[in-house]
């Protein structure tokens, strides 16, 4: 399954359910709404934007736990209880296998304990929120230990009581790249205080904290010729034509988008076995034209493939490894 854009439309249908609620012309009722927002570290929460949805990743250990924050916050101007929907995106027939079946749990935080929510005919139904006002819920998504690279993908729906959709939002538990690869052009990537993600993975996904006020978030690629043979390491970076928020640089400079991995592929000095080459990527919150409706969440897709006797062919025609850099909106 190919994931170069962030946005995409749910693949499940949910089951509306009637309520006594009044319809949104009544002069009686109020009419509810809220928003969602999503975290996994970092103190802003990741909002829906435009097109874009709230994102969060998590990279965990085999057999490990991701978690993520949930806020809710009611926009309307009486008390509601909400529906929270998860929906597993799922493999693709004929796609590489990169998608680990899992069932998360919702449940409301307290000082003291948890609560698993109950679920409804559309989602996880949340306690009632008063207006104006937000709630935090825990999203726990397991990893099992026995499957192989990859990462859960889990779309996910705020409804309010008539099935109305308020906000969207993904949030992906990845799994954690450990020992040594076995390909000539491994590449894996951290963020911040993130374990390495990629390697064997087709294409793994990592997400920077959500970003606020223009800020900036730097992934750091490690890209590394576990093959048999002293080679360089074909490289392409695939990004979506919204905005122009791109650096790459090493730990001494940073370029602007003009370079290379954009316009073209580049080819990494030739690596004996089992070393490597680190390079740095920059991304930015999208700022200027890219604060429209038309905005998306923004993203860069690194691809690492084998450079085959000096030759520059497109990567996109090769097999390659590759992971999705995304630095989401924040509140």
């Amino acid at each position: 399954m190919k994931l170069t854009h962030i946005a995409a439309t749910l693949g499940t249908a949910a089951v509306l359910v009637t309520t006594c609620l009044a319809q949104s012309g009544s002069a009686d009722v109020p009419v509810p709404h809220g928003t969602l927002g999503v975290k996994a570290a970092g103190a802003n929460y990741s909002i829906a934007k435009g097109a874009a949805p709230a994102f969060a990743t998590q990279a965990v250990a085999k057999g490990g736990t991701a978690q993520f924050d949930l806020r809710v916050t009611n926009t309307g101007t009486a008390a509601t209880a909400y529906a929270i929907s998860l929906a597993a995106r799922q493999n693709v027939p004929g796609a590489p296998s990169e998608m680990i079946p899992t069932t998360a749990t919702v449940s409301s935080t307290g000082l003291l304990s948890q609560k698993a929510l109950p679920a409804g005919p559309i989602g996880f139904v949340t306690p009632s929120v008063a207006a104006g006002k937000s709630a935090v819920f825990l999203v726990k998504v397991p990893v099992p230990a026995a499957s192989p690279a990859g990462h859960a993908w889990l779309d996910v729906t705020l409804r309010t009581p008539d099935g109305t959709v308020q906000g969207t939002g993904q949030l992906v538990a990845e799994k954690k790249a450990v020992g040594v690869g076995t390909s000539a052009y491994d590449l894996t990537v951290t963020q911040g205080s993130q374990g390495p993600v990629g390697s064997s993975a087709y294409e793994a996904v990592i997400a920077a904290p959500a970003l606020v006020n223009q800020a900036e978030a730097t992934f750091t690629l490690k890209f590394t010729n576990n093959g048999p043979t002293t080679q360089g390491i074909l490289i392409r970076a695939v990004y979506p034509p919204y905005c122009d928020q791109f650096k790459l640089g090493n730990q001494f400079s940073r370029q602007t988008t003009t370079n290379v991995w954009l316009s073209g592929n580049s080819v990494t000095p030739s690596l004996k076995p089992h070393t490597s080459k680190t390079y740095q990527v920059t991304l930015s919150k999208p700022s200027g034209n890219c604060t429209g409706a038309a905005a998306i969440n923004n993203v860069v897709e690194i691809r690492a493939a084998a450079a085959i006797l000096g030759q520059d062919p497109n990567v996109s025609d090769q097999t390659y490894h590759s992971v999705l850099l995304v630095a989401p909106y924040g509140n």
